[in-house]
C-alpha cells in the first residue's frame, strides 16, 4: 500500500488552516493520532520521531525555497511555531481529510440543525450566529469547509450571572471576563468510520474560540460503543468538546462531552476569517461590544 509522502502531507494540513500556528511536535501528535492513524500505527511511528522529521522536512522546506508559504512565527521557539500564508499551493494539492464523509452528505439535513441548536444555546445564555458560506469572499466560496465553523457564539459571562449591581461593578473592575467565545461544527450523524474526519473537521473550525464544540443529531447505533470512546479519546487529547442535539426537542439537548476551555481565543486567526467572511466579521463586531459591556444587547 502506497503512502502519502510526509512533505505532502504537512502542506496539505497547513495549507487547509491558513494563519493557524502550529509547531512539529503538534503536527506530529494530529497525523499520529488522527489523519494518519492507521498508517503510523502500522510503522510503529511514535510522536517524538515524527516531530523530528517534521523538523527536518521544514528545515528543508526553508534551506531550497520550496513552499513559500510556510512562515516561522516571529519570536516563538522551543519548539517553534509555523503558520500557513494564502492558498493551498495549487488546485491538485487538496487536504487529505477535506472529501465529504462516507455516509449521509453535508447539506439539509445539517442545515435543519443550526436552528434547533440556536435554540438551545440562547436559552443557555449563548447568542448564536450562522456563520455562511455565501458570505464569504468569491475567492474563498466551496473552500470553507476547514476554515469557518457553521456557527459561533458569544456569551455574557456577568449578565449571566444575574448578580447584584455591586457585584457586577466589582467584576467589571478585575479580571473576571466579560465575555466567552463559542464554535460549533455541526453534523447530522457521525458514524465508527466518520468520526475521526467529523471531528477534525473541528478542530480545524473551532480551536480558535474560547471553547468548541462538534455538534451532532445523532451517534449512530452501529459501533456505537466504539464512536462514543472515540470521540472521548479525541476529546481528551484535542479539548474540542461534543454536543448531542435533540431534533424533537432542542431544549433537551445537551453537552454530551465538555469542551476544554482556552483562555485566550487565537486573534490572528478571527482576523483571517474577518477579513474572508463578512457574516464572521459583523459577530466579531457584536461579540467586542459584549466584551466592553459585559451583557448581551
Amino acid at each position: 500500500m502506497g503512502y502519502t509522502p510526509l512533505s505532502e502531507k504537512i502542506v496539505r494540513y497547513m495549507s487547509s488552516r491558513p494563519g493557524r500556528h502550529v509547531s512539529s511536535p503538534g503536527m506530529a501528535d494530529i497525523f499520529v493520532t488522527n489523519l494518519y492513524a492507521d498508517e503510523y500505527k502500522k510503522k510503529g511511528k511514535t510522536i517524538p520521531q515524527l516531530s523530528a522529521e517534521i523538523n527536518s522536512t521544514l528545515g528543508a522546506f526553508r534551506r531550497t525555497g520550496k513552499h513559500p508559504q510556510i512562515k516561522d512565527v516571529e519570536g516563538s521557539s522551543n519548539p517553534k511555531k509555523y503558520f500557513w500564508v494564502g492558498e493551498a499551493p495549487s488546485s491538485d494539492i487538496k487536504t487529505e481529510t477535506a472529501k465529504t464523509p462516507k455516509g449521509k452528505p453535508e447539506g439539509k439535513n445539517e442545515k435543519a440543525l443550526y436552528d434547533l441548536l440556536k435554540i438551545y444555546l440562547k436559552n443557555n445564555g449563548i447568542r448564536a450566529d450562522r456563520i455562511r458560506e455565501s458570505a464569504s469572499k468569491k475567492s474563498y466560496k466551496g473552500k470553507n469547509r476547514w476554515r469557518h465553523p457553521d456557527l459561533v457564539g458569544v456569551e455574557a459571562m456577568i449578565g449571566n450571572k444575574k448578580w447584584q449591581t455591586v457585584t457586577d461593578g466589582l467584576a467589571k473592575h478585575s479580571n473576571f471576563p466579560n465575555a466567552r467565545l463559542w464554535s460549533f461544527e455541526v453534523k447530522d450523524e457521525v458514524t465508527a468510520s466518520t468520526v475521526r474526519e467529523c471531528y477534525s473537521q473541528a478542530i480545524s473550525n473551532s480551536s480558535w474560540a474560547n471553547l468548541g464544540y462538534l455538534c451532532v443529531g445523532k451517534i449512530a447505533d452501529k459501533d456505537k460503543e466504539k464512536t462514543e470512546r472515540e470521540l472521548e479519546i479525541l476529546s481528551n487529547r484535542h479539548g474540542i468538546g461534543i454536543i448531542i442535539i435533540d431534533k424533537q426537542n432542542p431544549n433537551d439537548s445537551y453537552i454530551h462531552i465538555h469542551a476544554r476551555e482556552n483562555k485566550d481565543i487565537d486573534l490572528d486567526f478571527c482576523n483571517l476569517l474577518v477579513m474572508e467572511n463578512t457574516d464572521f466579521e459583523e459577530f466579531i463586531k457584536r461579540a467586542a461590544h459584549v466584551y466592553e459591556i459585559g451583557v448581551l444587547s
